[in-house]
């Protein structure tokens, strides 16, 4: 049958690319499996068995797939089981299909696919975290300001403010990780739509292919879409958070803000005005993480009112974005890590700020309730109008001894030390405060090193089971 140019071109043939890139090794996976269980279970004889083993063996070795789809087939499956019919004979070739659909083999390739995308993030992420902590415990002291709203609110550390995001990428990482889960139930079996009455071994097939189980429900198993929206909502969160965090860090690398700058190997400047150092990397980072979650983010819309079906929708085109949209996520997590392990901290445009702003005075009114007895709301009245009155000491006392009646004690000089960006920083040692980084990273080093010891777990297991699978392949 001679197909449409048009659609052949435009919807065919980029298939069976994609099909190439990213798919030809579970296809094969998913076809010595199968063989292994339709000998296993005995629906296929011995000699069968046999002849359609050396029918793949040869495959491989001798031909395997061309680069450009032939113009007489319509994808990569029917030119699979035509080129083993040349070497074993029709016959045997599509006694290889029995008990199967494109259906479930299709879905389960995706699944491993998906699969894969998930654990090399994971794996990716793990990486990122384990810089961030490391980087952030050397920056235990190292003062930053922290903005609400936009203006200056608190002096914290550098420690503090990194250790905000790896929490909640870990958190992110976690959840991940329990979607792999769900992405990890082997479809096959389920055929077209309702299982076989051959007496198959669906969690023979799954084991084989390193899936923790077989998906219950044959129609769920064609079906659902949660194996492709379930993971791409946790990435969007993800990259979601991470534009956020670029978006702070442009901000105090701004020029009138001038917390942050950045090593020369990471700005450009103008073709013009030779004082710009443009920190461009941000830009990039938020360019390339907004492209991925464009991507996506339209998976949500593409399944909207679509039928609870076998569709399209959930094919190959689909998947074939989706691994583009997943290279730019990567690209995102090197530049950000690049961008975090390299930003330069302005010890002295801190400490300006601070002065300026008054933001440490917090601490003082703290420490007034602490050494002076006095209640919080007249400490906080009392450091207010200090702020107000261009925070002089004379003024200080004025305000303290009008409001309680009696001196105060504490000396300028004690009250510069109780102003000082490291004194702010250091007695904040309640959990979650930046003198508590050190065991807070600690906890968060213990936390990624469980999903970093899942993930090596993980990726061991499937390694046995294709170890596992190719022995039972080989003894066919």
């Amino acid at each position: 049958m001679k197909l449409s140019r048009i659609y052949d071109t435009i919807v065919l043939n980029r298939t069976y690319e994609h099909f190439l890139t990213h798919l030809r090794t579970p296809f094969d996976d998913v076809n010595k499996a199968h063989l292994v269980m339709l000998s296993e279970t005995r629906i296929l004889p011995e000699e069968t068995v046999k002849k359609i083993k050396e029918g793949l063996i040869r495959y491989d070795t001798l031909r395997g797939f061309p680069g450009r789809k032939p113009e007489e087939v319509e994808d990569y499956f029917f030119y699979a089981e035509k080129t083993l019919s040349e070497f074993i004979g029709e016959t045997a070739a599509g006694s290889l299909h029995i008990a199967r659909s494109r259906n479930d083999m299709d879905t389960t390739l995706f699944r491993m696919a998906m699969r894969e995308n998930i654990a090399a993030w994971i794996r990716r992420l793990i990486q990122l975290l384990e810089a961030m902590i490391a980087h952030g415990r050397r920056h235990l002291v190292t003062p930053i300001v922290l903005f609400t709203h936009g203006q200056p609110a608190q002096i914290s550390s550098y420690a503090h403010y990194l250790g905000a995001m790896v929490a909640e990428m870990l958190e992110t990482v976690t959840m991940q990780r329990q979607a792999y889960e769900s992405v990890n139930g082997c479809p096959m079996g389920a055929c077209a739509i309702t299982t076989t009455g051959f007496p198959i071994d669906r969690s023979r097939v799954a084991s084989l292919l390193g899936f923790s189980k077989p998906i219950a429900n044959s129609y769920q198993a064609i079906s659902t879409s949660h194996w492709l929206l379930v993971p791409v909502q946790h990435w969007i969160l993800f990259l979601n958070d991470v534009t956020r965090f670029v978006e702070d860090m442009l901000h105090k690398s701004s020029f009138e803000v001038g917390i942050l700058s950045y090593p020369d190997d990471l700005v450009q400047m103008s073709s013009i005005m030779p004082q710009k150092r443009n920190p461009v990397i941000l830009e990039h980072i938020r360019i390339k993480a907004g492209m991925a979650m464009g991507v996506f983010q339209s998976f949500a819309d593409l399944f909207h009112n679509t039928a609870y079906q076998d569709i399209n929708e959930n094919g190959d085109l689909t998947l074939d974005t989706l691994q583009k949209a997943v290279i730019e996520m990567m690209e995102t997590i090197d530049l950000f890590e690049e961008a975090i392990l390299k930003a330069r901290i302005h010890a002295p445009r801190v400490e300006e700020i601070a002065m300026r702003s008054g933001i440490t005075v917090t601490e003082l009114a703290d420490e007034i309730v602490r050494r002076e007895r006095v209640a919080f709301r007249d400490a906080h009245y009392i450091v207010s109008r200090y702020v107000l009155e261009g925070s002089r000491y004379e003024a200080l006392k004025h305000n303290f001894e009008e409001k309680t009646g009696r001196a105060l004690s504490m000396t300028e000089e004690t009250v510069r030390e109780v102003l000082a960006p490291t004194h702010f920083i250091k007695i904040r040692t309640a959990l979650g405060g930046p003198g508590a980084m050190d065991r807070a990273f600690e906890q968060l080093s213990q936390e990624v090193k469980a999903i970093g010891e899942q993930a090596e777990y993980e990726r061991e297991r499937l390694q046995a089971s294709r170890r596992n699978l190719l022995e039972a392949f080989d003894q066919l």
